[in-house]
């Protein structure tokens, strides 16, 4: 097992070798094209029949009829890249990712997360490879009516698909180094904090199992955006996807073509993003009514002069917009990727004994006698002793709607009688969507949680000087906004050289002796001064990232389908198969090593405020993501024609 995890390690490190600067954009969502919204089950096998019907005598002719469909993803490295983005190993080519702590020598302050975010010791190593994949059962049922009786022309179509769908993230973690580091007094908590007192590894983090348990410290479990890393690691979801009703009017009708408008409706059955998961099963288009209209024509080829066997193209389009929808999701902070995995800190009022101060000198071993002390700032706040992932405060409900969908079909069909074969082309396109915040106001309370980064969030007296007594802990005011999940800014500084609005830190007692201050040392052994916040920058709305959340679709498809219809006296059956394989278009990746990519995939252990527009990945054709799945199908399809 050992040998085994030093082969993944150096398999990682290689991927590493290869990567180049990572994107700035991943999607904290993963959307999909409704299970519903698929033309080609709605057409194929029936073009004859509903050209027989068309031209019928009957009181109310129409259909009934059902499809049974399987459809599984493939290529799941599109799944993985738009989830985690270029920050995937090997350059976005490898479905795996590296966890490791600040204490790891060579680490990759670019590309790894930063094991100390969720408690684990600063020398822990891990890759943790996943392959996502979807898989629905189908059972699409499906009414056709004519209604010439009320309007020549005029029909109706009705379909509902029962979806259940299974999610799998196939998490799987190997652990190359435990890590044995403690970490130092201030650095979590005014003690050391023993490896024995953090987590085992970076799946129990994750997946939202466990927290740290450091006394006198609050560590929140996540809540939000969790991987599934149970031994099945799977999510499932039963329901009906959406009831999309069609009205149509055969606007034209002759022998040899046909052309017909109408208006689609979808009205939303199924079940809306939650965000407890990264990964969680949808079935439907996310809550959304959808409103649009279709056209559709038809155009015989050939035929011979029997009219035995003919050839017959068709084409259809339905165009809808997707109406805003109630959705939970979790962001990421602007221009950082991930961030949502970060750990924040809780700051309070500046209320210890003695009280926090600022100040730009540095006089080590400052006692009582402040002469070399000028303008001391009064720190507003302290370290409230609590800690939380960024995903627990930057998850909360949003409004999402889309300008437009496209599901086009186009085919031939070859008809010999009563058999019929089609062979045809779908494509299907979403655009961006558009996020909205239902409730602008205390999204994340104001002047409260801040980044910790890797910054001390405590400091200790350097004098033994009534009224101060050496070694007492200071909860300080350190913060660290431009912290990223990767890495700190304080790069191995021990006395917070790289936190926000850095000044050194002082004790003091402004309330019966103005004049009296204590240096604060960065632990209990050296005197070299540390430094707070004067004053902390704090997370707000405004940091909240709803543009590279956003997403769009776009794929192809192709598809057969073979039917045959029996012509009885009393009923009439008619009964198909078919395939179809769906290539989903992604945002693309650099894989400057193709056996880098292939062999991580082979050794897979299985400005942001309320509605107004921002860019913080630079360009408005970027920070749109698209990500779309790729999935092949197969189908039986049968039903029975009346009237």
């Amino acid at each position: 097992m050992k040998q085994m995890s030093k082969q993944i390690f150096s398999l990682a490190l290689l991927c590493a070798f290869f990567s180049t600067q990572a994107e700035k954009c991943v999607s904290p969502y993963y959307s999909i094209r409704s299970q519903g919204v698929n033309l080609v089950r709605q057409v194929v096998g029936v073009r004859d029949i509903e050209n027989e019907l068309r031209c019928s005598d009957e009181c109310w002719p129409g259909y009934i009829g059902s499809t049974f469909e399987f459809t599984k993803s493939f290529n799941p490295l599109d799944i993985s890249h738009c989830l985690f983005g270029d920050y995937l190993l090997g350059n976005g080519c490898c479905q795996a990712f590296k966890v490791s702590g600040s204490g790891v020598e060579g680490r990759d302050n670019e590309k790894d997360l930063l094991a100390d975010y969720f408690g684990l010791p600063t020398d822990f190593q891990s890759v943790i490879n996943i392959n996502p994949r979807i898989t629905n059962v189908i059972g699409d049922y499906q009414a056709y009516l004519r209604l010439d009786r009320w309007l020549c022309g005029l029909w109706f179509y009705i379909h509902a698909p029962v979806v259940h769908t299974k999610w799998n993230m196939h998490v799987c973690e190997d652990v190359i180094d435990s890590g044995q580091q403690d970490y130092p007094e201030g650095y979590f908590s005014a003690n050391t904090v023993s490896d024995s007192d953090l987590l085992n590894n970076f799946s129990e983090f994750i997946s939202g199992a466990k927290a740290p348990t450091i006394e006198g410290q609050t560590f929140n479990k996540l809540a939000w955006s969790r991987l599934a890393v149970d031994p099945c690691g799977k999510k499932t979801k039963t329901t009906l996807a959406d009831l999309r009703f069609w009205i149509g009017y055969d606007w034209l009708n002759c022998d040899c073509y046909n052309l017909s408008v109408g208006l689609v409706v979808a009205a939303p059955t199924g079940n809306r993003p939650e965000a407890c998961y990264l990964f969680e099963p949808i079935v439907g288009n996310g809550k959304h009514w959808e409103l649009g209209g279709l056209v559709r024509g038809e155009y015989v080829f050939w035929e011979d002069c029997d009219q035995t066997h003919r050839v017959t193209g068709f084409t259809q389009a339905n165009i809808t917009h997707l109406f805003n929808a109630k959705q939970r999701r979790t962001f990421d902070l602007c221009g950082k990727p991930l961030s949502r995995y970060a750990l924040a800190e809780k700051l309070g009022p500046n209320s210890d004994f003695p009280y926090l101060y600022g100040a730009t000198n540095d006089s080590e071993f400052l006692c009582p006698d402040p002469e070399d002390l000028t303008n001391p700032t009064l720190s507003n706040y302290q370290f409230a002793n609590e800690y939380t992932p960024v995903a627990n405060l930057t998850t909360f409900c949003v409004n999402v709607s889309a300008a437009v969908q496209v599901d086009w079909v186009a085919m031939l069909t070859y008809s010999h009688c009563n058999f019929t074969w089609d062979l045809g082309y779908n494509l299907w396109y979403r655009s961006c969507e558009n996020i909205s915040f239902r409730d602008c106001d205390g999204v994340i309370p104001a002047n409260t949680w801040a980044l910790k980064g890797d910054a001390y969030v405590y400091g200790f007296e350097s004098c033994d000087d009534a009224p101060f007594t050496q070694d007492t802990p200071v909860a300080l005011a350190a913060t660290q906004s431009n912290a990223t999940i990767h890495a700190g800014t304080n790069n191995g500084s021990t006395t917070n050289a790289g936190i926000d609005n850095a000044q050194f830190a002082y004790g003091g007692d402004a309330a019966t002796n103005p004049t009296a201050f204590t240096a604060l040392d960065e632990n209990t052994v050296s005197a070299n001064n540390t430094r707070t916040s004067i004053q902390p920058v704090f997370l707000s709305t405004d940091d909240i990232d709803l543009c590279c959340a956003r997403t769009k679709g776009f794929s192809n498809k192709i598809f057969t389908n073979v039917s045959y219809y029996w012509e009885n006296e009393c009923w009439h059956p008619y009964l198909g198969i078919g395939a179809e394989g769906e290539f989903g278009s992604s945002d693309k990746r650099d894989c400057k090593d193709k056996t880098c990519a292939t062999d991580c995939a082979t050794n897979s252990c299985a400005t942001n405020v309320c509605n107004t527009s921002c860019d913080p990945c630079g360009s408005k054709n970027n920070d749109c993501r698209k990500c779309s799945l790729s999935q092949w199908g197969v189908w039986i399809k049968g039903g029975f024609v009346f009237g």
